[in-house]
């Protein structure tokens, strides 16, 4: 008994609902270096200016940081002004062709060999952990990979389909879109471009479909004619910039390709690649051998000219191919072996794509500093002048991500640096490099991923700090993935309080039913400072204190303001013997004054 036709595509549906749930709680994390590169293109670097589609191809083409087409960062730019400008809702452009390049490859795959392959197709493609990673980075590969698919769909359905004419102008439209998106993707054209004119001239298939075929592929060539400077430009620069010894070659490309595509499986990924091609040869099983063996091969014939696999991901646009390859080889698994291998699919997909170490070797850590989340656990809290150090891990290069502190600070009067702790660098130049990044600031937001702390912070936190005369006053931040802590120094406009207490006001901020106040002191011991907060009769509302000592001493108190009526509110230092309770005068009386402010229908 067929099931009901409303439940057709029901195990397509729950796969890209998993595809989805498996990405989407990324969507939010902190950008990394390229990704800026992506929003200064699209013109989001500054949030609150937006530029224009002509200024977006303008900077793509005269900026030598990746010489990319501008295809992504002008669908970025048409998006982001749409729908907004967070890394939320431009990652989603990534996340939506990406499942829409999973659904086309089930189509494509469907045509040729039935909807089992279509599905174990879309399954071992979007169930891939490396490719998820794309789903929620703000980069062209899903939207270069969906051109890729598209166009090997329509140029199989306009060499075999009906309405061949109509398909044969989405062919046209749909490779000059990939030619705009990518470089490597669009290598992938010249597989398509080979096959077709082995069936023109050495096979003698010319009718009508093959001359259409033939006449959109070379518009849609004709259609990046005023880009081929820029594309020049890149080859040349790939050419010089990149070190010969860092591309792949054929053993190394094919291990990256399987492992990576197969969940780290490469040789259940290599079993079902094996099994495909010892089958009977079928038309459209030559056309996908042909598809995927002939794009491993042009990737490699170019790399030996311009070097160009250099990363795994430069081997994704492989990915629709080999996937087609593996499906026809889960398909002729007897049923309890495919429903193994599915299984132990979307087992390993689940598994990678949470495990932190699996991670690590997707997409280095070392790239996704989380600095989003570190600028907001304190932004509220910052002042004017205030210099940001955040200790990058070991490994990580600080020309990688210079640009990110000032994206995530762009709002704040602060200054912002990230200091690296690479192995190259010596214990003298990362102290240097931190004593210039402090400056002349009062204050320090010292901060760095928990986990990743290593003994080059001491130095900071123990030595350099307190050589140059800070105080940490309290850890704003201590959780699983960040560490934020305030350090604050005298300032040159201390209030003296009797004759030896000094006290340094360092800041009052006024947040949602808090107020955060930091204040230093330093004297004989024996006294404590008073922050209290005071109605306008003068009552006491709430009241922190904090010890003296001979040193400089900091601290920062949160004061509640929660069940606090409307009105007008003073806040308040008092230094006092905390043996006796005699406070200490100061010129103006025996409570310097720190704020004022009101309170209107907050609470």
């Amino acid at each position: 008994m067929k099931p009901p036709k409303s439940f057709a595509y029901f195990p397509q549906i729950a796969l890209l609902i998993l595809i989805t749930l498996l990405a989407a709680p990324r969507l939010s994390r902190s950008i990394w270096s390229d990704e800026w590169w992506s929003l200064y293109y699209a013109g989001f670097d500054q949030t609150d200016t937006p530029i224009s589609i002509a200024a977006t191809l303008q900077r793509v083409a005269s900026t030598y940081h990746e010489l990319n087409p501008p295809g992504y960062y002008v669908v970025l730019n048409a998006w982001g002004q749409s729908v907004g400008s967070s890394e939320l809702a431009l990652r989603w452009l990534s996340l939506l062709c990406g499942l829409l390049a999973v659904a086309a490859l089930y189509r494509a795959a469907s045509d040729g060999f039935g909807k089992h392959v279509g599905f174990y197709a879309a399954l071992t493609f979007g169930a891939s952990a490396f490719w998820i990673n794309y789903l929620h980075d703000m980069r062209m590969y899903t939207l270069a990979l969906l051109w890729v698919i598209l166009t090997t769909l329509t140029y199989w359905r306009t060499l075999h389909g009906q309405h061949w004419r109509r398909n044969a102008l989405c062919l046209g439209m749909f490779s000059a879109a990939l030619l705009w998106t990518h470089y490597f993707a669009a290598l992938m054209l010249g597989v398509l471009g080979a096959y077709h004119l082995w069936q023109m001239f050495v096979l003698g298939r010319r009718d009508a479909r093959h001359w259409a075929i033939l006449l959109a592929l070379a518009l849609a060539l004709l259609s990046v004619t005023p880009w081929l400077h820029v594309t020049l430009n890149a080859v040349r620069e790939a050419q010089t910039s990149v070190r010969t010894i860092d591309r792949y070659g054929l053993v190394e490309a094919l291990r990256h390709l399987l492992s990576q595509f197969s969940n780290g499986n490469a040789l259940l990924g290599l079993f079902l690649l094996g099994i495909s091609i010892t089958l009977p040869a079928t038309k459209p099983l030559r056309f996908i051998q042909t598809w995927l063996l002939g794009g491993l091969g042009i990737l490699l014939a170019v790399n030996a000219v311009v070097p160009i696999l250099t990363e795994k991901r430069y081997l994704l646009q492989l990915f629709p191919a080999l996937a087609v390859n593996v499906a026809v080889g889960i398909a002729a698994l007897d049923r309890p072996y495919r429903i193994g291998v599915v299984t132990l699919w979307i087992g390993a997909a689940i598994f990678t794509t949470f495990d932190p170490t699996a991670q690590n070797g997707i997409h280095s850590l070392n790239w996704h500093p989380p600095l989003k989340q570190w600028v907001a656990a304190f932004e509220q809290a910052t002042q004017p002048n205030d210099a940001l150090l955040y200790h990058l891990p070991d490994e990580t290069l600080e020309s990688e991500v210079p640009q990110l502190m000032a994206y995530y600070t762009q709002s704040l009067a602060v200054r912002g640096a990230l200091i690296p702790s690479g192995h190259a660098i010596t214990e003298a130049t990362y102290l240097d490099n931190t004593r210039r990044a402090v400056g002349d600031a009062p204050r320090v937001w010292l901060g760095y991923e928990t986990a990743r702390r290593n003994w080059r912070v001491g130095l900071v936190e123990d030595g350099l700090l307190p050589e140059l005369g800070f105080a940490r006053c309290n850890v704003h931040a201590a959780d699983d993935l960040i560490y934020a802590a305030l350090y604050t120094r005298p300032n040159t406009q201390p209030v003296t309080f009797g004759e030896t207490v000094q006290l340094f006001p360092q800041g009052v901020r006024l947040q949602p039913n808090t107020l955060y106040v930091v204040a230093g002191a330093q004297q004989a011991a024996g006294y404590s400072v008073g922050l209290q907060l005071l109605n306008s009769a003068g009552e006491l509302l709430r009241q922190a204190d904090f010890g003296l000592s001979a040193a400089y001493t900091c601290h920062a108190a949160t004061l509640d303001l929660t069940e606090l009526p409307n009105g007008d509110y003073q806040l308040i230092a008092v230094v006092y013997n905390w043996q006796t309770g005699e406070r200490l005068p100061y010129s103006g009386g025996v409570a310097y004054p720190l704020a004022r402010f009101g309170l209107e229908s907050s609470n």
